[in-house]
């Protein structure tokens, strides 16, 4: 089975990958957790735009932190696969809930934005990045989700020694998600990395199932598209 498919992400969504790639930082609303996925092994980054973080609070037996007091960031590293529930407040007096999810994949940088309690949110019902999330977990699972629309798709690309095809779209109104193949047809392995395939600047969010391909082998890269 696939690395992610054993490992299983967010410990929630019964399914991974090998590392995602987003455009935008996680929203922080009023009475909602940050839901996020951490690197296993490696320091995790944690900062707030626009502010510092003051301090952490969570099981210490379960993560060690390291502080980087000159810039107000934090780096988190799991010490089990278990999911981390932490608080962070900040020197603008910003209270935030996190839950942090450990897989083995590259270390990543969680960036939160909070928003002054007089301005609104966009009018959305979900953040941004927990949509585009679900959107990659219905790809993986092959499922409906709703608000989207399921359509056969045939387009081939080269890129260097890769070749990638695309076998579906999940069409809705303002974004959508394509599912494609990639093979490796060199003979050697190829080491896999998102930013590779982040060529147009209307990619909100992308995903291999796994970073490592043999040679002649396959493996899934699912890309999602923001709409105007």
């Amino acid at each position: 089975m696939d690395c992610y498919l054993r490992l299983g992400l967010f410990g929630l969504l019964g399914c991974g990958f090998c590392g995602l790639l987003y455009a935008e930082p996680y929203w922080v609303e009023p009475d909602m957790r940050v839901e996020a996925i951490i690197s296993l092994h490696q320091l995790n980054r944690i900062k707030v735009l626009d502010d510092r973080i003051a301090q952490v609070f969570g099981d210490e037996d379960k993560f060690s932190v390291e502080t980087d007091t000159e810039n107000g960031q934090i780096f988190i590293k799991p010490k089990d696969e278990k999911p981390l529930f932490l608080t962070i407040t900040t020197e603008n007096g910003d209270s935030i809930d996190l839950a942090l999810n450990p897989v083995e994949m590259d270390a990543q940088t969680i960036v939160l934005k909070t928003m002054p309690l007089e301005q609104k949110l966009p009018l959305r019902t979900e953040p941004l990045t927990k949509r585009v999330v679900d959107l990659i977990r219905a790809m993986n699972e092959g499922i409906a989700i709703d608000g989207f629309r399921t359509l056969k798709a045939i387009k081939e690309e080269c890129l260097e020694s890769l070749t990638l095809e695309l076998q579906s779209i999940y069409q809705g109104d303002d974004m959508s998600g394509e599912i494609w193949n990639i093979k490796n047809r060199s003979n050697k392995t190829q080491h896999l990395r998102e930013k590779l395939f982040a060529t147009e600047t209307d990619i909100l969010g992308l995903a291999l199932k796994t970073d490592i391909v043999e040679p002649n082998a396959s493996t899934t890269l699912f890309k999602v598209r923001k709409h105007d």
